[in-house]
C-alpha cells in the first residue's frame, strides 16, 4: 500500500514539475500505455479464443445462409 501511494505521489510530482502542458501530455501517454498493456493482458488471459471462434462461426453462417443476400 505504501509503495502504491509513493508511486502515485512520484507521478503527480513529476507531472507538476514538468508543467501543465508537458505534465498532462506525459500523464496521457502513461494512461494510453497502461490501457494498451491491459488490452494485451486481457487478450492473452481472457476467454478471447471462445469469442473469436464464435464470431467466425457466426460470420460464416451469415455469409453462407441464403437469407444473407437481401433482394
Amino acid at each position: 500500500m505504501v509503495l502504491l501511494v509513493t508511486g502515485i505521489t512520484a507521478i503527480a510530482l513529476a507531472s507538476i514539475l514538468l508543467g501543465v502542458d508537458k505534465g498532462v501530455r506525459r500523464l496521457s501517454q502513461l494512461h494510453l500505455g497502461l490501457a494498451f498493456l491491459m488490452l494485451v493482458f486481457l487478450i492473452f488471459t481472457g476467454p478471447t479464443l471462445l469469442d473469436y471462434t464464435t464470431t467466425m462461426i457466426l460470420a460464416e453462417t451469415h455469409i453462407t445462409s441464403p437469407d444473407a443476400d437481401p433482394e
